[in-house]
C-alpha cells in the first residue's frame, strides 16, 4: 500500500490529535464493560488502545502552539483516519484492498 502524505503540519497534527483522544475515549467506556478474558479479541483492542491520555495531552500542546491551519481540511482528514481506524477495527486487524483502504492513507 503507497501512502502519500502532502499536507500542511498543523492540519496532520490536528487529525492525530483527534485520533487519540477518540480512541482513548472509546476505550475508557469499553474498558468498563468488556469481559476481562484474553482470549476475546475486543478484549485484546481495548487493551491496547487504551492508555492514560498522556500522548493526547503532549499532542494538544503541540497543537496550541499552531495557529494557521485549515479547519475544513484537518476535518477532512480526520474523517478519513477515523474511517481507517473503523475498517481496521471491523476487518480484524487487517485492511482488505478496497479502494477505501487504499485512499485511507491518501491525503493529497
Amino acid at each position: 500500500m503507497q501512502k502519500k502524505f502532502n499536507e500542511y503540519a498543523p492540519n496532520a497534527l490536528i487529525v492525530t490529535y483527534a485520533c487519540v483522544k477518540l480512541w482513548h475515549t472509546l476505550t475508557s467506556e469499553l474498558v468498563k464493560i468488556v469481559p476481562k478474558d484474553k482470549s476475546n479479541p475486543y478484549r485484546v483492542w481495548v487493551d491496547a488502545m487504551h492508555s492514560n491520555g498522556a500522548t493526547a495531552r503532549e499532542q494538544a500542546t503541540l497543537i496550541d502552539k499552531h495557529y494557521g491551519f485549515d479547519r475544513e481540511t484537518a476535518l477532512s482528514m480526520f474523517r478519513i483516519a477515523m474511517q481507517h481506524e473503523i475498517d481496521y477495527f471491523n476487518y480484524g486487524g487487517e485492511i482488505k484492498n478496497t479502494k477505501r483502504a487504499v485512499h485511507a492513507y491518501d491525503y493529497t
